[in-house]
């Protein structure tokens, strides 16, 4: 009878050991919550300031700064509570004020020093931090420092969160070392404290899907640090969720509408010309602050957003959520206009956004 009972034991264990790990997804939590309407309509204001194709924005001090993908320069400035004049920097080039490379991990914060933008370049080998206020008033880059980045964490496919140059945390994509062999490697967080290096791994198990298009769309998404550096927010963008990463205790909540399609659902499209029909783009753009998450959403597919893109007649609003750093939502509404890029401004109230045409708009949003 002893003997039976060990048996059974050890199936149990071996069972919760699968179980553990057969998981695609495993936070520390997942809160559900139930689908968020829409409780107000916004009136945007048009200001008198033209970007270009913008795809990020953010607010720092009394700076938006417009991240763009132009053949002489990738980042466009304005302060918009004192004019619209918009100043164009963050030119290509081998020298030390110069970017060799577009960047795509760019992170701003307000210092003691004054706004500093933190940019990824040379093969994200090294991080530039850009002096903001200087460069504005200058109208080219004025790097104040280089950080070289770690030989384990260089890489395009590595986003990382620079406290000082040995405190950082880093968020690893989807990545691969040949293509061809289909063999891929799972998102994943990191941490590094002083030298000592410690992964989360969020997705203990890969999708088992050998096409790179699809399973690259079920990892996408876009990561935004809050300015004091305490936490981050992973933003998905074809499932409805959001990882609050909390980078001091180290924990990730996840934070899912309940109705919306899980990872599993990936493994249901059969090739990759389907993904632009399959798949909702729940999440086209955010940005954070200290005390609040901003989520540009959409309820469409992929390919029904092309064809607004193109398109500028097929009548469409913008939707925004916001939420806490704890997942609640506070507060959504509807915008008119189709913007492609936000950021907040706590101070002034001021949301700002930017469209496909690189027209900038603003709408005032309270919520103390």
């Amino acid at each position: 009878m002893k003997e039976r009972k060990n048996i059974i034991i050890c199936l149990l264990v071996v069972l919760a050991f699968y179980a553990c790990n057969n998981k695609y997804y495993d936070p520390d939590e997942l809160i559900e919550i139930e689908y968020v309407g829409v409780s107000d309509t916004l009136k945007g204001e048009k200001l008198n300031t033209q970007f270009g194709v913008v795809s990020k924005l953010f607010f720092v001090n009394t700076y938006l700064v417009g991240l763009t993908s132009q053949s002489s320069h990738f980042l466009e400035v304005c302060r918009p509570e004192y004019d619209t004049c918009v100043v164009s920097f963050g030119e290509f080039g081998r020298s030390r004020n110069d970017f060799v490379d577009m960047p795509y991990d760019v992170h701003a914060r307000d210092t003691k020093r004054g706004p500093e933008l933190y940019i990824a370049d040379g093969g994200s080998s090294i991080t530039k931090v850009v002096d903001l206020e200087l460069s504005f008033k200058k109208g080219r880059t004025v790097v104040k420092k280089v950080i070289k980045r770690p030989s384990s964490i260089c890489g395009y496919e590595y986003h990382v969160i620079q406290k000082s140059e040995k405190d950082y945390a880093f968020y690893k994509e989807l990545s691969y070392h040949d293509s061809r062999d289909h063999i891929y490697f799972t998102p994943s967080i990191g941490f590094n404290k002083q030298g000592e290096e410690t992964v989360y791994d969020l997705y203990p198990k890969i999708l088992p899907i050998d096409d790179y298009d699809i399973l690259s769309a079920a990892y996408a998404g876009d990561i935004e640090v809050r300015p004091d550096l305490a936490k981050c927010v992973l933003v998905h963008r074809f499932i409805d969720l959001i990882d609050i990463v909390d980078l001091d205790k180290q924990t990730v909540t996840g934070v899912k509408v309940k109705e919306s399609y899980n990872f599993d659902y990936f493994t249901t499209i059969k090739d990759a010309s389907l993904v632009a029909e399959s798949l909702k783009a729940f999440n086209i753009n955010a940005s954070v602050t200290d005390n609040y998450i901003f989520q540009l959403k959409s309820d469409m597919t992929i390919k029904e957003m092309m064809e607004i893109e193109v398109n500028e007649h097929i009548p469409y609003h913008s939707t925004v959520v916001v939420s806490d750093w704890e997942g609640k939502v506070l507060r959504s509404f509807v915008i008119n206009e189709v913007l492609r890029a936000i950021a907040y401004d706590e101070k002034s109230e001021f949301l700002y956004g930017v469209d496909n045409y690189g027209c900038l708009f603003r709408y005032k949003v309270s919520l103390k």
